[in-house]
């Protein structure tokens, strides 16, 4: 991978996480100069420069934490990843599957595609899992508003966490009952539609209007919603993490240490 992009790209920086591909790397691409091998891991690595473009074959246990590192940089251009087929479409939403809050976070910034689809005999061994070739390319105008982007987290945040079975029992509070009407018959949805169901562009209207129409004691209710939601998912996946490494010491104290993957 590290020699086509080097045929394509004006300069590529390889980060390599094993020590022994690395002085492979290190020896193989010496005389190169466009190309960089560095020895780290990619979730402590920041490029330091204007913008730039992703290619890789990603870990699997750490997908997540990769896509959201790279497209929360906004020097990030664009994005080539390897990956499985059941988090792309967690982040791309549809048409490849429900919105979810992730899709719904990155959506008003980037195009999301799939590209190909991998056969399992491509890999030695052959996956279990589905993997495909998926690209996030930034859009040069986004949907939603640098202004914009703080409140609209909080938006996101406060309603996908907030009670209630359906769309509208979660935004009602945040609307008086006349703006609610005047919402709700600008986006011609159900009443009874889970907020699974309902489309991009019909939460991205009611942001739009809230943003724009919103009063400042609605506004106060979801301020911080995001941050808040983020603390307390770190807390459950921290508990989650050490009662796992407990059942690990206790049923194998043999064990060899977690080592991750290559990027």
């Amino acid at each position: 991978m590290t020699n086509e992009l080097a045929h394509k790209a004006r300069k590529v920086v390889a980060i390599e996480f094993d020590e022994e591909l690395y002085e492979k790397l290190k020896n193989k691409f010496q005389s190169n100069n466009k190309v960089d091998i560095i020895y780290g891991d990619i979730l402590n690595y920041t490029p330091r420069i204007p913008s730039y473009c992703v290619f890789s074959n990603i870990p699997f246990n750490i997908t997540s934490e990769i896509l959201n590192k790279f497209l929360s940089d906004k020097k990030n251009e664009k994005m080539f990843l390897i990956m499985q087929y059941e988090p792309f479409i967690k982040y791309a939403g549809n048409p490849y599957g429900a919105e979810t809050l992730r899709s719904m976070l990155y959506k008003p910034f980037f195009d999301m595609d799939l590209k190909y689809r991998f056969d399992p005999s491509d890999f030695k061994p052959a996956p279990q899992a589905r993997i495909v070739l998926a690209s996030f390319e930034r859009k040069q105008f986004p949907d939603v508003k640098k202004e914009e982007e703080k409140l609209y987290k909080d938006f996101l945040a406060y309603i996908y966490t907030n009670k209630g079975e359906t769309f509208f029992a979660k935004i009602k509070t945040l609307f008086s009952s006349n703006q609610i009407k005047r919402v709700w018959g600008q986006i011609k949805i159900d009443k009874t539609t889970k907020i699974s169901e309902v489309p991009y562009e019909s939460i991205l209207k009611v942001f739009k209007l809230f943003f724009l129409y919103g009063t400042d004691a609605n506004k106060q209710l979801v301020v911080n919603s995001f941050n808040n939601m983020n603390k307390q998912n770190n807390k459950l996946q921290k508990n989650h993490r050490n009662n796992s490494k407990a059942k690990s010491w206790n049923s194998n104290r043999k064990r060899k240490p977690y080592h991750r993957n290559n990027v």
